[in-house]
């Protein structure tokens, strides 16, 4: 499944790539099923978005950062392998 998805993506194991997701239904689902397979690979991986989600769960991110004007270093600072998901605000 992990290959697959990468495939259906055409993303490049030693490239880095900006993925956007649009439309009706399944986007955070194919989000974090997105960020497992990348994280698989080493990958250093932020998840965000323009609207409101869930807080995610233990098995879906390595950690969660809440901050409305993050400083574009944070990120250079995240270990690769992991999940990061970026929110401006906890509801």
């Amino acid at each position: 499944m992990t290959h697959n998805l990468l495939d259906a993506f055409d993303i490049r194991q030693n490239g880095h790539e900006l993925i956007s997701l649009v439309g009706a239904g399944g986007k955070t689902t194919t989000m974090f099923a997105l960020a497992r397979a990348l994280k698989s690979l080493h990958k250093r991986v932020l998840v965000t978005t323009t609207t409101n989600i869930f807080y995610p769960g233990k098995d879906e991110c390595d950690g969660v950062i809440v901050n409305e004007a993050p400083a574009a270093d944070l990120f250079h600072a995240l270990p690769g392998g992991t999940v990061t998901v970026l929110g401006g605000n906890v509801v």
